[in-house]
This record gives C-alpha cells, structure tokens and sequence, in this order.
C-alpha cells in the first residue's frame, strides 16, 4: 500500500507508522527512489520491490536493525555510500547483474551477512571499506568484471577464511582482506596482478595458501605478487 509510505512526488521521504509495524513491505511501482533514512527504527524484516526499475537509494537501509532480507530491482544500478550500513540482521545479499557501481561502505557493519552473491559482470570495482566489519562472512568470491578491490574492502570480516578473486582483478590495495581468518586464496590462470599493497591480507598473508595454476601468469611472476604468503599451491 503507498499508505504505509510518506511521499515527496515520487520520492519516499519516510514509513508511516502503520507502515513500520508491517514484518514484510513491498515498495510500489510508484517510486522513483529514496530520501534520507527511511528503514531505521521500523520492524520491517523482509523488503521487495513491484517494479525492476532502476531508483536512487540514497541512505534508505542505512541502520534497518530489523531488516532481513531485501530482494533489490533487476534493473538496479548503483548501491551508493552507505546504503545498507549497519544493517545487523541482514544474512545475504544478491547483487543484481545489472549493478556498475557499489560505493565505499555501502554494506559495512552488517554484523549478519553470511552471504553476498553477485549475479553480473557489469561491477569493475569493490570500493573502500564496502563490507568492512561484516563479521559472519565466511566466503567471498570476486566476479568477473571487477578490476580492482578496493582499501579496507573487507577489513575486519573477521571470519573470512576463503577467497576466490575473478580473472579481470589485477589491483588489491592495502587491508583490503586485512584482520580476516584468510587460509585460502584462489587466482585464476588468466588473473594478471599488477597492483598488489604489501598490507592487503594484513598479518594473515604469512599463513595463508594461495591456489594458482602451472604455467600461468601468477606462476611466472611470483615475484610481483608474492607479499610472504604461507604457502603457494597448484590447484
């Protein structure tokens, strides 16, 4: 119902309060994006959207303690700064394919998420702190596309024990997987590593296993890569 919102045009500046009392809320096709904080203080667990379109976020999710789940619109371009920051109970999110852009701490503090599934190959880049201190992240796998990961991506995800970097990464900047449980570490054969910050698996790095494949470029130019990894492994 557009009841349970506060609209400026086509905005929602605001849940009404019928509207936050609601465990599952559909946004109406009606929106054309956000305003502000809107999903802070409500009870609403479970977000999803009547229409695919392409919105502006804004800061909507910023501090929905309550929020679950959110089923994002297909055609979704932009996760801008902070949109989900501090969303405690949010388990897992799917990155729509349409998605280019996923700005600094856009997912930062989500003390819950345990899974984040990237749908696309249309992001080039994880940006600076993006999911820092998401503390239930086990697992993380870069898609194709991405370039570069950016400084303190994932800093603090204190349970992240594997990742699986995509053939188009090539830049890793500093304690981007720092203050992780990092034990495994997988490039593919066609990665080609031309930027890597000697503090991007922080202290971890020394006991961590990197997979690569014989013959490929990461084979042949360890010294371009190797920061003092653990061990170096042929998948």
């Amino acid at each position: 119902s557009e009841d349970y919102f506060e609209w400026d045009g086509n905005l929602i500046t605001a849940v009404t309060p019928a509207g936050s009392k609601e465990s599952s809320i559909l946004i109406p096709a009606r929106c054309e994006g956000f305003a502000g904080v809107i999903f802070q203080g409500t009870g609403i667990e479970h977000v999803a959207f009547e229409d695919d379109d392409n919105i502006a976020l804004d800061f909507a999710f910023m501090g929905a303690e309550n929020l679950v789940s959110v089923e994002l619109p297909a055609n979704l371009t932009t996760i801008p700064t902070m949109a989900f920051k501090s969303c405690d109970s949010l388990s897992s999110i799917t990155i729509p394919a349409s998605v280019t852009a996923m700005e600094s701490y856009a997912f930062s503090a989500c003390g819950s998420l345990a899974e984040v599934v990237f749908e696309g190959e249309g992001l080039t880049a994880i940006s600076e702190n993006c999911f820092e201190d998401c503390a239930l992240l086990e697992a993380v796998r870069i898609p194709e596309g991405v370039t570069s990961v950016g400084s303190h991506a994932f800093f603090n995800c204190s349970a992240l024990k594997n990742v699986t970097f995509s053939s188009t990464v090539s830049e890793i900047a500093d304690f981007a997987f720092g203050n992780t449980a990092v034990e495994e570490i997988h490039f593919p054969a066609e990665m080609e590593i031309t930027a890597m910050n000697e503090s991007a698996f922080g202290t971890n790095a020394y006991t961590a296993a990197v997979y690569i494949t014989q013959g490929s470029w990461c084979d042949k130019n360890q010294s371009l890569w190797d920061i003092g990894f653990g061990e170096i492994k042929y998948e």
